[in-house]
């Protein structure tokens, strides 16, 4: 996949996290418990969460395709 920031080649891999997989505007304090207009992206109780993602390493970014991940939580 060519980065459609750049365009250099990115690197197809997987972003994990803990227990929680969560984007937001701002960081949370205390808990990954969505707020309102956020995306918990996964939630697992023994096990990390893994995201298939693309990385560019030339201009630092990574994307991201959650359309058919499990567990999705859009609030």
């Amino acid at each position: 996949m060519q980065c459609p920031y750049c365009n250099a080649e990115m690197e197809v891999g997987i972003l994990e996290g803990g227990r929680y997989l969560l984007w937001g505007k701002q960081p949370h304090k205390l808990s990954y418990h969505p707020k309102a207009g956020e995306v918990l992206l996964g939630e697992k109780t023994i096990s990390s969460v893994r995201v298939d993602s693309y990385i560019c390493k030339q201009c630092k970014k990574i994307i991201i395709d959650y359309a058919n991940l499990g567990g999705v939580r859009e609030v």
